[in-house]
């Protein structure tokens, strides 16, 4: 199966918020979750999240994925 350049996986950062318990990361909250290509905005949202949202905590993480599948459901 051919693959072109721009459908090849790639590297996108996912932020989600979320509450602790007993300082403990319990809970994220998957409806906070967004998208980013730029280490920046990630870092703006985050702390959108915990600041102005009301989370107890914001993660970050480096996800890899597939637009094919994103444009063959288009």
């Amino acid at each position: 199966l051919f693959r072109s350049p721009r459908t090849m996986p790639q590297t996108v950062l996912a932020v989600t918020g979320g509450y602790a318990y007993d300082d403990n990361y319990v809970s994220d909250c998957m409806d906070s979750l967004r998208l980013f290509d730029c280490l920046s905005a990630a870092d703006a949202y985050a702390k959108h999240l915990t600041e102005v949202e009301g989370y107890d905590y914001a993660l970050c993480h480096p996800k890899e994925i597939d637009f094919t599948s994103a444009l063959a459901t288009a």
